[in-house]
């Protein structure tokens, strides 16, 4: 049986004519030539142009400079590197050549880069928009200072994807996001953190807003009502319906799956409807489990200012609190009654 099958595929090999044979390797050669030049085409090229393109942003043009982002601060930090001669072949190899003063430079870089927010809020010792950008401000123009500031604006503006804006005013309506920290640390007044009657979310130096710029706040404590007089007050009205946002934002969007997410919305819309009153029903935010009036040191200000009387600001509440925030409690109340 073999052997009549290996007799038939001979006698087939014999029939084969010089054309046919000629033919078939045209074939298979032009399906290998194909494949090669497709493989070419849609992998290796697309492939080389990308490589080249990194290329040419990496390392074509000015490259006496390095810029590194930081994703706390939302910042872009560069480091001009000619005049201190820390080219980038020679930084590696040559490191043990680099001067104490060259040293320096790239410590201050690598400290400025892992900076945190609230760090930032405080490498100037006053708000920087009350002083610098407003044009009641005492250092208003300063050659020194407002390019400095105006620059973080522009940062900001990047880092919420609005490079186009130049001002606090165009960006107002982005300072209750979650992610607006550095537009919290230089528009301090425009985005709340100056004021007490603002939505008390994210007006805490972890999420932005300047100690110099609270600072502000508490000093309006003293003219501030011992009442507690909050439904019709803006600030309340947009501390709660930004609730689940805040939260979403601080947690991320995993958060909605929890059983207490479920409760925001009736909890909102109760203290919406009855005011500060529902403290003594819900004395505390349902997710981090602190007081209202004590706030979260990395998400909201102490509920105190707008809700003195329910937090017992009358009974002789402390000015700080244990966690290290201000108790918020209005200058008033210290020569109030309890009732």
């Amino acid at each position: 049986m073999l052997n009549s099958v290996a007799l038939n595929a001979i006698l087939d090999v014999d029939d084969y004519s010089h054309r046919r044979s000629q033919v078939e390797s045209f074939l298979h050669f032009l399906a290998v030539l194909v494949t090669v030049l497709a493989s070419y085409s849609f992998l290796l090229v697309p492939l080389c142009e990308t490589m080249m393109a990194v290329k040419r942003e990496l390392c074509d043009g000015q490259a006496d400079f390095v810029v590194a982002y930081s994703t706390d601060t939302q910042i872009s930090w560069g480091l001009y590197t000619e005049d201190v001669g820390l080219h980038l072949t020679g930084l590696v190899q040559n490191s043990y050549e680099i001067s104490p003063i060259e040293r320096s430079v790239i410590r201050s870089f690598d400290t400025d880069v892992d900076r945190s927010i609230s760090s930032l809020g405080n490498v100037f010792p006053f708000c920087m928009e009350t002083t610098i950008l407003l044009e009641t401000g005492e250092l208003h123009g300063d050659a020194a200072l407002q390019p400095i500031i105006e620059n973080v604006v522009r940062n900001a503006a990047s880092a919420l994807g609005r490079p186009d804006a130049t001002t606090c005013a165009e960006l107002a309506d982005l300072c209750s996001m979650s992610d607006a920290r550095l537009l919290r640390v230089v528009c301090g007044q425009t985005c709340g953190c100056t004021e007490l009657r603002t939505s008390p979310w994210h007006k805490v130096e972890h999420m932005g807003c300047a100690k110099p710029c609270l600072e502000e706040a508490e000093v309006k404590l003293q003219s501030a009502s011992c009442e507690d007089d909050v439904l019709n007050d803006a600030g309340w009205q947009a501390f709660w319906h930004e609730y689940d946002d805040a939260l979403i934002g601080f947690y991320g969007q995993g958060v909605t799956q929890t059983q207490f997410f479920g409760f925001i919305n009736s909890t909102a819309q109760a203290f919406l409807t009855n005011g500060c009153a529902v403290m003594e029903t819900i004395p505390v935010e349902l997710l981090t489990g602190v007081s209202w009036c004590d706030g979260q040191p990395e998400l909201f200000r102490p509920l105190a200012s707008m809700c003195p009387v329910q937090c017992g600001c009358r009974d002789g509440r402390g000015a700080t609190l244990p966690s290290g925030l201000p108790s918020y409690c209005p200058t008033s109340c210290s020569n109030s009654t309890p009732s």
